[in-house]
């Protein structure tokens, strides 16, 4: 809930890259099976097409099969690694599920590295099926880029004119993180539209409650609405009515000593939806 509007756009993007990965296959995996591999195995796993003696589509079969293998060793890995979590993989699978053992996988990548080693291998399938000739259908990946540019593509529009902080590169397709994890980066917006979000619409209506407001009314809207009641006094020492308080902006209760960001915002988010219920009223 503290997600910040700015970062919507490109957090909705990340859980897509965590689909197309397949991350959320694992999620109920102990990490200790997400470890990467060694840089050395994963260059053997990009390779594999040149150390594979048959045929591309021979080498697609073989590893659909080895991932068929994998995912029905899940549960026997999992029990497996809680004893040893430096053991081979396929030297569990040969031994314990009796899978014919494969060439595919070096016995240097272990049950540790069970998730990356399945991530690979969906991207070696991935490739495959890209550069076979005869028609498949549209591949995973695909589908998935269809869904982000059919279903999501929109919310760039309405991230963007509040994000000073990220920009999108039509020509790479990418939004925002140039190389920064989205988590360690906060937008930061001019005080003029920090204000125009923050502040309640100027109608006449809201106005014209708003000035029905005493100082009296502020403080027990402060008490029982916004539940604030540490400011009541401050408010009540300034004697800030309902008129005052509609016109006050983010920057006015800095001013007036409410120093927690949070609070000032809350404060006129409640103060709007407060006049609103008694329109409705």
């Amino acid at each position: 809930q503290a997600l910040k509007l700015p970062y919507l756009y490109s957090t909705l993007e990340l859980f897509v890259n965590w689909v197309k990965d397949g991350m959320y296959d694992f999620h109920q995996l102990p990490f200790v099976m997400k470890q990467q591999l060694e840089p050395k195995d994963e260059n053997f796993l990009d390779m594999l097409e040149t150390h594979y003696t048959g045929t591309p589509r021979e080498l697609l079969l073989e590893i659909q099969l080895l991932t068929d293998n994998l995912v029905k060793s899940e549960l026997h890995l999992k029990k497996t690694i809680v004893e040893n979590m430096k053991e081979p993989i396929m030297k569990v699978l040969t031994k314990d599920m009796e899978v014919k053992k494969s060439e595919l996988i070096p016995d240097t990548i272990l049950c540790q590295h069970y998730v990356a080693l399945r991530i690979k291998l969906r991207h070696k399938m991935v490739d495959l099926q890209d550069h076979r000739q005869e028609d498949q259908g549209k591949p995973w990946v695909e589908q998935v880029e269809d869904l982000w540019t059919a279903k999501l593509k929109h919310l760039w529009d309405l991230a963007l004119p509040y994000d000073h902080m990220f920009q999108f590169d039509p020509g790479a397709g990418e939004y925002g993180l140039y190389g920064y994890h989205w988590g360690l980066l906060t937008p930061t917006f001019t005080e003029e539209e920090s204000e125009a979000l923050i502040q309640p619409p100027s109608t006449p209506e809201l106005k014209e409650v708003a000035n029905q407001l005493s100082v009296a009314d502020i403080k027990d809207f402060l008490k029982t609405v916004a539940k604030l009641e540490q400011y009541a006094s401050l408010f009540e020492e300034n004697e800030i009515d309902g008129t005052t308080l509609f016109r006050c902006t983010n920057k006015s209760l800095e001013d007036l000593g409410i120093a927690n960001d949070f609070h000032r915002t809350k404060i006129l988010a409640k103060f709007e939806k407060h006049l609103q219920e008694k329109i409705g009223k």
